[in-house]
């Protein structure tokens, strides 16, 4: 039995859901690390700084506080700048989830009116087909324009044969300086004034290439494409006016029928949720890029924290060398021991910590990578209208094992839509269904926005077995001018769905 789109949709929100808050939680682990580690080097920077002031007891303390307050304001710059980075781009990420949560609101809200205008146009679309089938004239009007249809497209095909024919065989009288000659002196129309040499060299000439049955091929294939041409204009003409005559009794009971404020209806909502879908996307695309840069200044090899790590290991060169060097090989005091001890301790634990960050910000990656992923292939499934009502997977997905072999790093996340995008299919409209024994109905017809489903269905039934593939070609030829009219005139398109993908 085929699954709903709606029902596969929950199950990948779902597991997009769960991979967000699996990077969150791996987020978290990262930060406590990070926050140990600036424990520790707060604890190490206190203490070089107790044992700097114990082995310099001689120097005056305006020197000393100098030297400090000069590494720590410099310090303290630096982490400002970061701490002032990080806090706009978290605004900017936050105002982004914000909307994204508001947009993804208004998209479900824009969903449900869409499938319930669907289902009236379904409805309606069927009785409107049903009533021209029963107009005293439509039935008349459709077989005149088939007929027409086929008039035209025989017509169309021997223009193309004639002028084809032409371009081949107009070449040999256009290169023949005798016929050439002949056709400039008007031979056998002019009267016959040459006399002597020059008459008996015409006849002669003409005799040679036996010019009047020459000229008759020449003119043939000079004015006939275009005698065919005009015939086609006259043919195209009254063709549009049956097909206006045609379409002006389905826009009547279009318009009696509620179809047209449907479609206009549906139409607009359409059109809100390609808007939401767009912009749902391009701030997807903008948020990841400020979570991007959010990690950047996470890592170890960040730009401030590369440039505050650089500052600090200057300082404890300038620390552990020269005169504090010296001094603590002269004191007998073991307070200085203490403190030496402490900071190898914590030299040690720092060590140990590395790798421990090191690991954590793979992991905090291979998180956030998943949770991408999984919001692209939920984007791509909403972008592509699979969640609507007329959406269906084949029993044969187990959305749920792909979705374990995508967490277990099987499955890259275009291997996983994929996999989900070939086992979709969007059930058959209503016009779609009326219209599968239609001689030559193809899906890009009936979803040809331009295409009116009532006529194709309407036409191609009244029209009658023999001519039911000319009444939908009629239908199709006059597609885009109908198109171009109803966009002139402010009403809604009779063809198509109501956004710019299928499934509404």
């Amino acid at each position: 039995m085929p699954q709903p789109g709606s029902i596969l949709f929950t199950q990948l929100q779902s597991a997009l859901d769960e991979a967000r808050r699996a990077s969150r939680r791996t987020k978290q682990s990262l930060d406590l690390l990070d926050g140990l580690m600036d424990e520790l080097v707060a604890r190490k920077g206190a203490a070089l700084l107790e044992l700097a002031r114990h082995y310099l007891p001689e120097m005056s303390r305006p020197a000393i506080e100098a030297t400090f307050v000069e590494m720590r304001s410099s310090l303290l710059e630096v982490l400002g700048r970061k701490e002032r980075t990080q806090a706009e781009l978290t605004a900017r990420r936050e105002r982004f989830i914000d909307a994204a949560a508001k947009l993804e609101q208004q998209l479900v809200e824009v969903t449900a009116q869409l499938n319930e205008q669907v289902r009236q146009r379904e409805i309606l679309e069927a009785t409107v087909a049903g009533q021209l089938e029963l107009d005293a004239q439509f039935p008349r009007l459709t077989r005149e324009a088939a007929l027409a249809e086929e008039a035209l497209q025989k017509n169309e095909a021997r223009v193309k044969e004639l002028q084809q024919s032409a371009r081949e065989k107009l070449p040999p009288y256009q290169r023949s300086s005798l016929f050439q000659y002949l056709l400039r002196r008007k031979y056998g129309e002019a009267p016959k004034a040459a006399r002597g040499w020059v008459r008996r060299w015409d006849k002669w000439v003409a005799d040679l290439i036996d010019f009047p049955r020459a000229k008759q091929g020449y003119e043939f294939l000079t004015t006939m494409p275009g005698l065919m041409a005009t015939e086609v204009a006259r043919r195209q003409t009254e063709f549009k006016l049956l097909m206006q005559q045609v379409e002006a009794i389905e826009d009547r009971y279009a318009d009696a029928a509620g179809l047209t404020a449907v479609r206009e209806v549906g139409q607009k909502w359409g059109a809100r949720r390609d808007e939401f879908l767009a912009t749902r996307e391009t701030n997807r695309k903008q948020q990841l890029q400020i979570e991007d840069e959010l990690r950047q200044l996470d890592q170890a090899q960040g730009r401030f924290y590369t440039e505050a790590i650089q500052k600090f290991e200057q300082f404890l060169g300038q620390t552990e060398t020269g005169v504090l060097q010296t001094r603590a090989q002269r004191t007998p005091d073991p307070r200085d021991d203490e403190i030496i001890g402490r900071i190898a301790e914590l030299n040690r634990q720092m060590n140990q910590l590395q790798p421990q960050i090191a690991q954590g910000s793979l992991d905090c990656k291979l998180a956030d990578d998943l949770a991408q992923g999984a919001e692209l292939v939920v984007s791509r499934f909403r972008h592509n209208n699979f969640d609507s009502d007329r959406s269906s997977f084949s029993e044969a997905l187990n959305v749920t094992a792909e979705l374990a072999r995508y967490r277990d790093g099987l499955l890259q996340p275009e291997e996983l839509w994929q996999t989900i995008r070939r086992q979709q299919q969007f059930e058959p409209t209503q016009a779609e269904v009326l219209a599968t024994g239609a001689a030559h109905t193809l899906a890009h017809v009936l979803n040809d926005p331009a295409m009116s489903r009532v006529l194709v269905h309407a036409m191609g039934h009244v029209a009658g077995a023999a001519l039911n593939a000319l009444a939908q070609s009629s239908v199709e030829r006059r597609a885009p001018e109908r198109h171009q009219r109803e966009v002139d005139q402010g009403r809604p398109s009779t063809g198509g769905g109501f956004t710019s993908g299928e499934g509404f």
